[in-house]
């Protein structure tokens, strides 16, 4: 059916290699790194990616106003590491 699922590969969850902001969101999500982000991906609760993008930045706005309501997991790859944070998406 094309819904891609997957087991997070979570290297540390709540991670501080980078903060997300507002959150919970409600149209837009900041991402910002001290380090370069290569790439980022975004998993609903029940694990199926909803967004995925390469960046190569320290700072992503993600545009989250066509998200449903809810709990959001968003993996960043840093470092060839993936750190992982839970957001909120409210309206």
């Amino acid at each position: 059916t094309g819904v891609q699922t997957c087991a997070l590969p979570i290297y540390e969850l709540q991670s501080n290699m980078f903060e997300v902001f507002p959150n919970p969101a409600i149209n837009i999500l900041n991402i910002h790194s001290g380090k370069q982000i290569t790439s980022y991906q975004v998993y609903d609760t029940s694990l199926k990616m909803v967004l995925s993008n390469d960046c190569r930045k320290n700072d992503v706005v993600l545009d989250v106003s066509r998200m449903s309501q809810g709990s959001y997991f968003l993996t960043c790859t840093i470092d060839g590491m993936q750190y992982v944070q839970k957001f909120q998406v409210n309206y």
